[in-house]
């Protein structure tokens, strides 16, 4: 079956403008796990995708191993090889309970932001869809990198003139608007009903000038299974049961980081 995406809401009709947009990921896999429907929908109206993965998942010795299924993975969702970054500094370590520091997460995003002239970065919420402690310190991070440039803008803007403005905007202020948004984590029903989250997302009421939400219509196999594949090294049978039941195959609801 032909792979498609449509999306409920878009930022201010932004189908009809090509931006650049950097996904921000903890491990090798949570690309095609969690984000196929947007990533979906911003390569099939021709954005450039950029991912950047601060940990290679080396918590069992298998780090340059998941490398490559990420690189493939990425190759197969329509995003080019030299778009997918690792973060090199080996400042985030794998582990569910380990939590980045989030100065570190900042800068790190901040880096690549700047690399990539991404207009648009895309990540975890808060509670990280699985509560896991790197997810969530994407997060933080994220939001940090966020407050930080708005700060850095709103400083230039009135101070123009001054040293302490020029200093800042050329340590921090990237010179144009950076819009985040943050993938919402549902109920554990909501998370496992798949497909059928998609009618009851609907329903919802979400913001919808800071709201977007895509949908992957590909059903068997979901989207996500082809580049998962790719990810040998991790596919056991319950992330088989994870991308046929998990709504995340199918629907991507983003909120804008404000």
């Amino acid at each position: 079956m032909k792979k498609q995406s449509n999306h409920i809401d878009d930022d201010n009709n932004s189908t009809l403008i090509k931006r650049n947009i950097l996904f921000v990921i903890a491990h090798p896999d949570d690309e095609c796990m969690f984000f196929t429907p947007t990533i979906q929908h911003y390569t099939n109206i021709g954005n450039e995708i950029f991912v950047v993965c601060l940990s290679n998942g080396n918590a069992v010795g298998l780090g340059k191993i998941r490398e490559k299924e990420l690189v493939d993975s990425c190759i197969d969702m329509g995003i080019k090889k030299e778009n997918v970054y690792f973060d090199q500094t080996n400042n985030f370590e794998d582990g569910m309970k380990i939590i980045w520091d989030t100065d570190l997460v900042e800068k790190t995003i901040h880096s690549f932001v700047k690399q990539t002239s991404a207009d648009i970065v895309i990540s975890f919420d808060e509670c990280g869809i699985s509560g896991h402690s790197n997810h969530i310190s994407i997060s933080n991070g994220l939001k940090q990198f966020i407050k930080n440039q708005s700060m850095a803008t709103t400083t230039s803007s009135s101070s123009s003139s001054s040293s302490l403005s020029n200093r800042t905007n050329n340590s921090s202020n990237l010179n144009k608007e950076i819009k985040a948004y943050k993938l919402e984590t549902v109920n554990i029903i909501r998370k496992y009903i798949g497909i059928a989250d998609i009618p009851l997302t609907k329903l919802l009421s979400y913001d919808e000038n800071s709201t977007q939400t895509f949908i992957a219509t590909q059903l068997f196999p979901p989207s996500s299974y082809s580049p998962m594949t790719k990810h040998k090294s991790q596919f056991v049978w319950f992330r088989y049961l994870f991308v046929f039941l998990s709504r995340y195959s199918f629907i991507n609801t983003l909120i804008e980081i404000k």
